[in-house]
């Protein structure tokens, strides 16, 4: 991804690299929904193996047509290679990755995969659009004019999500994460668009990497932070409800700590309902407070994003050199 739209930004004007940066990540975004699809339904009634076959079906053909069709300009300039540096950090990003995976509390659910992608795709949809938008929007106004409205969008999603209860409903949340994603969707490009114009060309393709490269890495932290805020939480209320409910010791409800238990349809069927609907409470309150914490890292980087500079892609032409280009002609 950072090799493609470091190619964007090397071979189109300033004018229509907002436009094409939206482009390639709308259709980023189409195969994700669309591969996902493809892949369930592989997965459901063939065999999965299939999924990596179709990777080369589209792969090889890619490989030729580029190899053919791109023409690279060469750079006879020898550059050196901080080897030890390249090592050290990968290595020390390594081990950070392997503490937060081992360490944490990921869970999977074991949803069908036609009902993951009937959550997904409209998540899905609603980042091509603001992805495209964005895009268009880059040559006419200012980063900071994307960046505010889109943060201050995420927000109100966040926001939204932090109110669901037990009786929120399916559509409920799809939206409420549809808010979300609009927002930010429009954020992904304009930063990396914002940070290949600030440095020279020698630079573009470090400049291009390094937002991608932080949003992994904060992805995956704030994952392992907010999972174990979650189970956290779940452990306080769990406790809390063991002195309500004498009939059930507290060993035996923390067992609904790990979310596999609480959706087991088994598990679920052995209890009594209010202590199941007790249950559903706390993991909704605690849900609610992880997105409450979400929400106050998006409006650190709203106030953050209204004190950025007014720079913008393509800067506006003045009435004098309006009237001088004019002359020219």
């Amino acid at each position: 991804m950072p090799i493609t739209f470091t190619i964007v930004a090397d071979i189109y004007p300033r004018e229509k690299i907002g436009e094409f940066q939206g482009l390639f990540g709308s259709i980023f975004a189409l195969s994700s929904i669309l591969g996902p699809d493809l892949g369930g339904a592989i997965a459901e009634f063939s065999n999965w193996g299939w999924m990596f076959y179709m990777n080369l079906l589209l792969g090889i053909p890619a490989f030729f047509i580029m190899m053919a069709a791109f023409k690279e300009s060469k750079s006879i300039e020898k550059r050196s290679i901080d080897w030890f540096g390249a090592i050290t950090l990968s290595s020390a990003i390594i081990l950070i990755l392997l503490t937060l995976v081992l360490g944490g509390n990921s869970q999977g659910t074991g949803v069908s995969p036609f009902y993951a992608e009937y959550i997904l795709t409209p998540l899905m949809i609603a980042v091509v659009i603001s992805m495209n938008l964005g895009g268009r929007l880059m040559s006419k106004v200012s980063y900071r004019t994307i960046l505010v409205p889109s943060l201050a969008l995420i927000a109100v999603g966040f926001l939204l999500l932090s109110q669901m209860t037990v009786n929120t409903t399916k559509l409920q949340i799809v939206l409420y994460m549809v808010v979300t994603r609009l927002g930010m969707g429009a954020i992904y490009h304009t930063i990396g668009t914002a940070a290949q114009m600030a440095v020279d060309s020698k630079k573009r393709g470090v400049a291009t990497f390094s937002p991608q490269f932080f949003r992994s890495i904060g992805g995956t932290i704030g994952v392992s932070v907010l999972g174990s805020l979650l189970a956290q939480q779940m452990t306080s209320g769990l406790s809390e409800l063991s002195k309500k409910i004498k009939t059930f010791p507290e060993n035996q409800l923390q067992h609904f700590t790990n979310l596999q238990v609480l959706l087991d349809p088994n598990a679920r069927a052995s209890l009594p309902k209010s202590v199941l609907l007790e249950l559903q409470n706390i993991f909704s309150n605690s849900l609610n407070y992880v997105f409450i914490v979400g929400m106050i890292f998006v409006c650190i980087g709203l106030i953050a994003s209204v004190f950025i500079s007014n720079d913008r892609l393509v800067k506006p032409t003045t009435p004098s050199k309006a009237i001088k280009d004019s002359e020219s002609i």
